[in-house]
């Protein structure tokens, strides 16, 4: 079979750059306007001028970061403390103030028609991280604590301590969270059970376009290394990001498209060191102002890894070369901004062979990704308290499957636009805040190799509304979203062996209601009760034949249903200054669960041979976590989770659920230095499908440490990680390897870090 890569992939990236150009130029001219409408105020708006220093000595802080919340502009504090926000009109702005090793402080500020010079914000060392505002659960900025879903945040201080080589890798000490994988390059995120296309992993609030949801062996198209922040939202989010999201949504936040006039250079320079892998990255970002109200923004990462070290042996063909490089622009003016960016991913990553179906030397995948954004936003353009967000992307995604003799054995392309336009409002009252949006997305989709799967079209669109209300101490939410996709193969075949091959068409709707209740001194419960879908991907509709790195023999069936998720979840959460915590239950009964059967047959190439098949399910389970400071410097840690996935009719296990895990943590932490030690654990997973054998449980030690120094001005970091420090052979049992080898041996760390 020749690899199909004609007139279609054309067509879909003209269209794409024609959306692109659509958006960015609305963007633009919505920013024109305001400035035109205002113009005396963006060149002349008034500026705020104020320094950071440590309350115990008054010794000025540099390298803290300043976000202005409502503006979603960040800056970074000089030598001498001092940080400059620029072109604010009059009114009251809040502050989010964060240096490692110092308490998170919030301040709100009153900008007067002169502006505001002199303020001085003191923080306080605190040991303690308390969870900062975030952006993915809601179209209303809020903090973690005050979110109606369970979720998450991983600051720029924790992602220093957990780095890893994957975004999965990084995340996979979170409460509710887990990691499948086969082999090191291909670890991706599981969220209470659910992985794959039910787990939406975004930048920048956008899909990232990859085929990492559709093979075990597809690797994630991004990775925390430029990070900001990452959030994780658990539970069924799919209001916001359109349908798929039952498991969860993992959002990689950079700010790619600035939406801030920095008052000077600002950027991080970053190099890091595995042993376990002889991995090495090296990267960097910069943020800058080109002229009047043009910003731009650069960053550019390369990491090279060897092949696994584990306690039984090398996982050979397990190393990988990544390239990330970035670019983006945008004009920045006081009631919103328009801009644009491209991102070019490429990763050349081995397979391990060496088992049943495998090839004894591995795969190789080189796996390519082009990207562009526009992205616009426009403040107050029907009144008071509303706000335009105009988003539009394009994707071209390439992947190709190499025997070790070099000769193609699958390849897949994935070509993709989409657009997005939602107003947020505050149409019921102050305490109120509301989203209407409409977005649509268009997939191309391509194989080649020995596959025998048809090219196939798939066309999404969807409307939501969204309404938040605050009643004193009751937070409630809800909303809406109906879902509608069309699934169309370039060539009909109703006598195909694996069942008629035609359009498909699907339609559902989605919603949610939640509420949280502030109980005082620091308690709040709630609970969400939502209904989500998912609609069958293109290779669980279509697959037919050998997918080389999977080393299985993949068979679709076009005639299944879509997912239909009821899910309910409550938690009781206490946030304090000097404590943290959370216990969540939650339950989800999916109909028409998709998922792969193994037949226990081999084709004719020794492949083990895969049926997708539908069933209903029901996976429930519970997870918590704890953040306790014992005295000002010492900081207790620990979480545990747990999920059963079931199938209804039978009552059999689900394949690969995690098993009951969870890890706990001490450190000691100063702001020029901290020390830490971390117990993971999991236990023995007996609760098996057919075909899958059971795991043993283990438990692992780490420890680590970190220097912070202020030197010229600038903050350095430099952080040393033990994973594993006693060398200990353990199987993770979501790895499609462990039959193999086991996980890594001991692993040694090292991250270098200077934000300036």
């Amino acid at each position: 079979m020749q690899y199909r890569t004609t007139i279609p992939m054309r067509r879909m990236l003209s269209g794409a750059r024609g959306l692109i150009h659509t958006f960015l130029l609305t963007a633009l001219t919505a920013g024109a306007g305001a400035a035109q409408e205002r113009g005396q105020e963006v060149l002349h708006g008034q500026d705020v001028h104020g320094r950071v220093v440590n309350a115990e000595d008054g010794s000025p802080l540099s390298g803290t970061i300043i976000r202005l919340v409502e503006l979603g502009r960040s800056e970074v504090t000089h030598a001498d403390g001092s940080f400059h926000l620029e072109d604010l009109h009059a009114g009251t702005y809040t502050l989010e103030v964060d240096r490692l090793g110092f308490r998170l402080e919030t301040v709100t500020i009153e900008v007067g028609p002169d502006g505001t010079a002199g303020i001085v914000i003191e923080l306080q060392p605190q040991a303690l991280e308390l969870e900062g505002v975030v952006v993915s659960a809601s179209p209303r900025t809020r903090r973690a604590g005050e979110a109606i879903q369970p979720v998450n945040v991983l600051s720029e201080r924790e992602l220093l301590r957990r780095l890893d080589q994957s975004l999965a890798a990084t995340l996979e000490n979170e409460p509710g969270l887990a990691m499948t994988s086969q082999g090191p390059n291909t670890q991706k995120p599981v969220i209470r059970g659910l992985s794959g296309d039910r787990v939406l992993v975004l930048e920048d609030g956008e899909r990232v376009g990859d085929l990492s949801s559709s093979g075990a062996d597809h690797a994630v198209a991004t990775d925390a290394f430029s990070a900001r922040r990452v959030e994780v939202v658990r539970g069924p989010a799919a209001l916001l990001y359109g349908s798929n999201a039952l498991g969860g949504v993992v959002n990689v936040v950079r700010q790619e498209i600035p939406r801030a006039r920095p008052d000077h250079w600002t950027g991080t320079i970053q190099a890091e060191g595995n042993s376990v892998n002889s991995a090495g990255a090296v990267g960097g970002d910069l943020r800058f102002g080109i002229f009047s109200g043009l910003v731009g923004r650069v960053e550019g990462s390369y990491r090279s890894t060897g092949n696994l070290q584990t306690g039984e042996g090398v996982m050979e063909n397990t190393n990988a070369d990544v390239v990330n490089v970035a670019g983006g622009a945008s004009w920045v003016g006081e009631r919103g901004y328009g801009g644009a960016s491209y991102r070019y991913y490429s990763n050349n990553y081995g397979i391990p062979g060496g088992f049943v179906g495998a090839h004894p030397n591995g795969v190789r995948i080189e796996m390519r990704r082009h990207q562009l954004k526009a992205a616009g936003q426009l403040a107050e353009p029907l009144g008071e308290g509303t706000r335009l967000e105009l988003m539009g992307a394009g994707t071209d995604y390439a992947h190709t499957e190499y025997e070790s003799s070099g000769i193609v054995g699958t390849a897949f392309d994935l070509n993709m636009a989409a657009g997005e336009v939602r107003l947020d409002h505050g149409w019921l009252g102050e305490d109120a805040a509301g989203a209407i949006g409409v977005r649509g997305q268009f997939e191309e989709n391509l194989f080649g190799g020995r596959l025998d799967t048809e090219d196939t079209d798939r066309a999404m669109i969807g409307a939501y509304v969204f309404q938040s209300v605050t009643l004193d101490r009751l937070i409630l939410e809800g909303g809406l979203r109906y879902d509608w996709a069309q699934t169309t193969p370039a060539e009909d075949d109703p006598t195909s062996e694996i069942g008629p091959i035609e359009q498909r068409t699907f339609g559902a709707f989605s919603g949610s209601v939640g509420g949280r209740f502030d109980l005082g001194r620091g308690f709040a419960v709630g609970a969400n009760l939502s209904r989500a879908f998912r609609i069958p991907t293109v290779q669980e509709l279509y697959s037919l034949g050998p997918h080389l790195a999977a080393y299985t023999f993949e068979v679709g069936n076009p005639t299944l249903a879509e997912e239909t998720a009821l899910g309910a979840d409550a938690f009781v959460r206490l946030a304090r200054e000097d404590a943290g915590a959370e216990i969540s239950v939650f339950r989800s009964d999916i109909d028409n669960y998709i998922y792969g059967v193994d037949t226990g047959e081999l084709s004719p190439t020794g492949l083990r041979i895969y049926q997708f098949t539908g069933g209903d399910a029901v996976l429930q389970g519970i997870e918590g976590a704890l953040e306790w400071s014992m005295s000002r410097y010492w900081v207790l840690e620990g979480n545990a989770s747990y999920v059963q996935g079931t199938l209804s009719d039978t009552d059999e296990p689900l394949p690969l659920i995690p098993p009951l895990r969870g890890s706990a943590a001490v450190r000691y932490e100063r702001p020029a230095w901290f020390v830490e030690t971390r117990v993971r654990a999991a236990a023995d997973q007996d609760k098996v499908a057919e075909f899958e054998t059971p795991t043993e449980g283990y438990t692992l030690l780490d420890v680590g440490a970190g220097l912070r120094l202020a030197l010229g001005g600038r903050l350095h970091t430099l952080t040393l990680q033990v994973s594993n420090l006693t060398d200990a052979v353990y199987r993770n049992h979501l790895s499609l390897t462990k039959e193999l080898l086991p996980e890594a041996g001991r692993a040694v760390r090292l991250l270098y870090r200077v934000g300036f």
